[in-house]
């Protein structure tokens, strides 16, 4: 069973090779999923668990929600730890409307120096995050 940080580095490669085809929504999607499971495998390094949060019911969260981990990640890891970058946090809320736009909006015009942007901003995330594991 592969750990998240392996699978964050398999959705890295998949992005990486997604763009260089030109197929800059799935790109976009896999960078996004590659900096979401690098950072959970950072929450569950410092010992939280979806329960940690409240999640979208009001209650304990009962998986890794989208949005505690785009809005906690910040928090955590960079207001409270210090152990990633400004840029870091912000990029992973990025990523995460980026994601949403290339899986949902199907007129969006996804451009290549956007994609591109996006796997980049991915592998620095979770290079970041494995430097502080």
């Amino acid at each position: 069973m592969a750990t998240r940080i392996e699978l964050a580095h398999e959705l890295l490669g998949d992005a990486e090779q997604l763009l260089n085809q030109g197929r800059l929504r799935s790109a976009t999607s896999r960078a996004y999923y590659a900096a979401y499971h690098a950072a959970v495998a950072l929450f569950e390094h410092h010992g939280f668990k979806p329960t940690s949060f409240i999640g979208k019911s009001g209650l304990p969260a009962k998986v890794w929600e989208h949005s505690i981990v785009t809005r906690r990640f910040f928090h955590e890891f960079v207001d409270q730890r210090g152990v990633v970058s400004w840029r870091a946090g912000q990029e992973l809320r990025r990523l995460y409307a980026d994601r949403l736009l290339a899986d949902y909006e199907y007129t969006a015009d996804i451009k290549l120096v956007y994609a591109a942007d996006g796997v980049r901003a991915a592998r620095s995330i979770v290079e970041q995050i494995e430097g502080c594991m």
